[in-house]
């Protein structure tokens, strides 16, 4: 590889090494997610089921109607979340035959087509890379990648900053080229689309588990303090959900600074300042991506730590 800065070169790789372990992990928490969860739900709705045949308890048809509405939305979301995962392969493609998508004319914008052919080659992206470009009106690229093959997705607004500010479309580039490098990008779409689910229906999430698990402990034990047993199993699905939620965030912060500092190594990290200033909104991924002024200062204090000049022309 070639790089401008030699001991962040060093610091880069040992923490890009760290990171693709981390994408390992998490890949497989969010797979086993649904897997155990499911099955754990499934386990405790016989078990409940079981209980209410065994002690004949009162108001068993309605707590049974209760039980089988709860079930029958969980089995809703979680066919949601499969079939959602399962597709994620095929968005590309279905975007493409939407027309959403098309792949972009070499020939009509020369100087994209070698500003990312010349920065994955000083980046030394070894797989093939299919450029498309989106009707969208934003300035950011975005970038996927399964086997092997890297899908670009530049927006229609991107072209432009090519032409009138070819540094800062450079330093995007650089950093979404630093994401293939660091191997997380499947890995983040998976996250981000869990997150999002997780943090939009956690209140309807943790209520139904909560009411499942509190029910199937008073159906198990006959106890009186129901307001304890119902505390207590809410308490643990928040507590383990924040758990996964923080895991997640942590790694999130360690890919964007890592996939900046790919930027501050293979292009301009000022101009990438710049970019972020002007085309990032915080309110675009508001819960799972860093603040554009964290990026920023984390940007300026990385430059300033390895004596990198910052070029303020």
């Amino acid at each position: 590889m070639i790089f401008q800065h030699g001991d962040l070169n060093k610091h880069y790789l040992e923490r890009i090494n760290h990171l693709k372990n981390k994408a390992r992990e998490l890949n497989k928490l969010v797979s086993n997610y649904f897997v155990s969860e499911p099955l754990l739900s499934i386990f405790l709705y016989l078990s409940y089921f079981f209980l209410l045949q065994l002690f004949e308890v009162e108001l068993g048809n309605l707590l049974s109607l209760f039980f089988l509405l709860s079930f029958l939305v969980f089995i809703f979301y979680f066919v949601f979340l499969y079939r959602a995962f399962s597709t994620f392969k095929n968005s590309i493609t279905r975007q493409v035959s939407s027309k959403n998508l098309k792949g972009i004319d070499s020939e009509k914008f020369p100087a994209v087509a070698k500003m990312v052919y010349d920065i994955s080659n000083k980046m030394e992206i070894e797989k093939k890379i299919n450029i498309y470009v989106s009707n969208q009106n934003s300035y950011l690229p975005s970038i996927e990648e399964y086997s092997r093959e890297v899908y670009l997705i530049l927006p229609k607004n991107f072209l432009l900053l090519v032409r009138k500010f070819p540094k800062r479309a450079e330093s995007l580039l650089a950093h979404e080229f630093g994401h293939v490098l660091q191997e997380d990008t499947e890995t983040w779409k998976k996250i981000v689309f869990f997150l999002n689910f997780k943090i939009k229906k956690k209140t309807l999430i943790d209520f139904i588990n909560a009411l499942y698990y509190l029910i199937f402990i008073i159906g198990l034990f006959f106890l009186p303090w129901q307001g304890a047993l119902f505390l207590f199993a809410s308490v643990y699905r928040n507590y383990r959900t924040s758990k996964q939620i923080s895991e997640m965030m942590k790694y999130r912060s360690t890919s964007e600074e890592l996939a900046d500092t790919a930027a501050i190594i293979y292009s301009d990290g000022y101009k990438l300042c710049e970019s972020i200033l002007h085309y990032v909104r915080d309110d675009a991924l508001e819960r799972v991506h860093p603040l554009k002024n964290q990026r920023r200062s984390w940007i300026i204090r990385t430059m300033k730590r390895w004596d990198i000049p910052i070029n303020l022309t």
